[in-house]
């Protein structure tokens, strides 16, 4: 199930590399967030972790930049 998931999520985030690739065009303009991650109240233990992940990547990525 797990698995299912997790692949789920990889193959969306797959599925639009350059939009992530260019995520300062409308993830992050000038150091501030442009975006919220929303999930359900009720997420699957895989979801929160990707969105853990996603919110923790996105942190580096606006310190660095």
């Amino acid at each position: 199930m797990i698995k299912n998931g997790l692949f789920s999520v990889l193959a969306f985030l797959l599925s639009f590399p350059m939009p992530l690739l260019a995520a300062d065009a409308f993830l992050i303009q000038n150091g501030q967030p442009q975006a919220e991650i929303v999930i359900s109240k009720k997420p699957s233990r895989t979801t929160r972790l990707a969105a853990q992940e996603m919110q923790t990547y996105l942190k580096k990525y606006r310190v660095q930049n």
